[in-house]
């Protein structure tokens, strides 16, 4: 049973934070888009990493060091090199997605955490996160007075 199977927030402690609270939401709707983007990413980074591929394949890339440096450049617009295997080679490139990291990165998604020094006497956690939240609004008065 998750902690958040009977509400979707959970108080935890952290030794690191001393007399602060912290507040895990999760939050599906953003779970569900952080998990859509996530799969576009790696998709436009499978059709950049075909195309290097197609360059290398042709002849026009045959050197290793090059084809890695055009592969990291790739990767990195997107930060998805966690989520590949690769192997490079003067003549070669190929690569596949690894599941492993793709999976312990989705556990991740719609998870935030609120850190707070207001007491629990003083403001619950389910009251830690309606103020949390309620300041995008004014964030948006504000934005709309500039």
């Amino acid at each position: 049973m998750s902690p958040f199977d009977e509400q979707n927030l959970a108080e935890i402690s952290q030794p690191d934070y001393p007399g602060e609270r912290l507040i895990a939401c999760y939050n599906p709707p953003l779970a569900a888009l952080r998990k859509h983007i996530c799969e576009e990413l790696l998709n436009v980074t499978e059709e950049r990493l075909k195309t290097i591929q197609k360059t290398v394949a042709a002849g026009q890339l045959k050197n290793a060091r090059k084809t890695g440096t055009r592969v990291g450049t790739t990767l990195g617009q997107n930060n998805m090199a966690k989520h590949f295997v690769l192997t490079i080679t003067d003549t070669t490139l190929s690569w596949e997605r690894n599941p492993d990291t793709i999976a312990r990165e989705a556990e991740l998604d719609g998870i935030y955490v609120i850190r707070t020094s207001v007491d629990a006497a003083t403001m619950d956690a389910a009251e830690t996160v309606r103020i949390y939240k309620s300041l995008a609004n004014v964030e948006k008065i504000f934005k709309t007075l500039k």
